[in-house]
């Protein structure tokens, strides 16, 4: 049986939505075929094309401008041509990725060949890929919040973002700090890095689970 899974908050009961809008908000024109067993990257690729912020961005700019970008984009050019004919498509045929599949798999042998594999280990390959080739700081907005955050914490994301700048980072990234306190003085020192996913056991956050709907996709057709 398919189901629609949605994650709500505590106050789901008292909010109104469209149930049509959530099961098809404008509709992909086309599809993806699978390349063998690697139904693993056809996931990916359709999750993060339904991330509005990223269709967006890849719907709107030319990633071949060199005022956006001076380095090589093959991986990120072959990721933008498929989000465009996801949804851009001129007819509903679905296609093979097979130019993302070949760029891929020269860039991380990982990804070599047609056998399955870990759809979070693409993801978070994929995402720093497209990071280091759109990495521009100069286009900075200088959004950087910097209120009611530690001092250290500051300078960490000054550093940072004098560093690094895409829209994979301003879209994927958290910080994550380790706190080392000493137990004689109070000492404390702060240590920060990046990253892109948080993993929870869910045997852990069963709690979580209750504000779970599960619906049945063929009653709602």
């Amino acid at each position: 049986m398919c189901k629609i899974i949605f994650i709500v908050d505590d106050n789901y009961k008292n909010n109104t939505f469209n149930i049509q809008k959530l099961i098809n908000p404008k509709p992909y024109t086309t599809g993806l075929t699978n390349i063998g067993s690697t139904s693993y990257i056809n996931s990916i690729l359709q999750c993060l094309a339904h991330i509005k912020s990223i269709k967006n961005y890849f719907l709107n700019n030319n990633i071949n401008n060199q005022d956006i970008i001076t380095k090589p984009i093959s991986l990120t050019k072959c990721f933008a041509d498929v989000i465009r004919k996801l949804w851009n498509q001129p007819n509903d045929i679905p296609f093979p990725p097979n130019d993302f599949k070949n760029i891929i798999g020269q860039k991380n042998s990982l990804f070599q060949g047609f056998q399955p594999n870990d759809a979070k280990d693409l993801l978070l390959f994929l995402l720093e890929e497209i990071h280091n080739e759109l990495n521009n700081p100069s286009q900075n907005p200088n959004e950087i919040n910097l209120n009611n955050i530690p001092i250290e914490l500051i300078k960490f994301r000054q550093d940072y973002y004098s560093q690094n700048y895409s829209i994979i980072s301003k879209i994927f990234y958290y910080e994550h700090c380790n706190i080392i306190k000493c137990q004689h003085c109070g000492f404390k020192k702060y240590n920060y890095n990046t990253l892109y996913s948080i993993e929870f056991p869910l045997e852990k956050i069963r709690e979580y689970l209750q504000k779970v709907i599960h619906m049945d996709f063929m009653k709602l057709l």
